[in-house]
């Protein structure tokens, strides 16, 4: 991954770790196990990370019931544990409960909480989500262009708790 300064909330950094599959990621899997409570809740990987390639992201989706205050929680504590890492993580909630498992014939538009609304990438803002009923919600419709890129491939989704 190229290395960016990133701001994401209250969590900066400037230099991130190469991803080759979940192995080089396992630390923080481990740690975001340990530290956060997951009652109730489920934690799946996955993208590229899956695949033993290089990622430029550790994607994680998390799922369980609709509660602003826990699933926020469980956001930041994510983000803290990966920006503590030096591992660019991209987590986010499934206010729909849906997971897009790479099927790249079928859209699929599923709402996703994520930890804030913005992030300062190298300077310049990009703003991803809107405030609603205590989340910052962005849709994301399946799968991206870059899904669709000729030879590329994905696993199902691995549930890691």
């Amino acid at each position: 991954m190229e290395y960016k300064r990133i701001k994401y909330g209250k969590y900066k950094c400037n230099q991130w770790h190469k991803l080759t599959g979940l192995k080089s990621v396992s630390h923080v899997i481990d740690r975001i196990k340990q530290e956060l409570d997951w009652t109730d809740y489920e934690l799946w990987a996955v993208g590229s990370i899956l695949l033993d390639v290089k990622a430029e992201d550790l994607d994680l989706i998390i799922m369980g019931p609709v509660d602003a205050v826990k699933v926020n929680k469980l956001l930041e504590g994510c983000i803290r544990i990966s920006f503590e890492e030096q591992v660019y993580t991209d987590v986010k909630f499934s206010i729909d409960s849906e997971m897009w498992c790479g099927d790249l014939t079928t859209p699929m538009t599923i709402t996703y909480a994520t930890y804030t609304d913005k992030k300062t990438i190298n300077g310049g803002t990009v703003w991803s989500s809107r405030p609603v009923n205590g989340f910052f919600l962005r849709n994301v419709t399946w799968p991206m262009a870059k899904a669709l890129k000729p030879g590329r491939q994905y696993k199902e989704p691995m549930k890691l708790i």
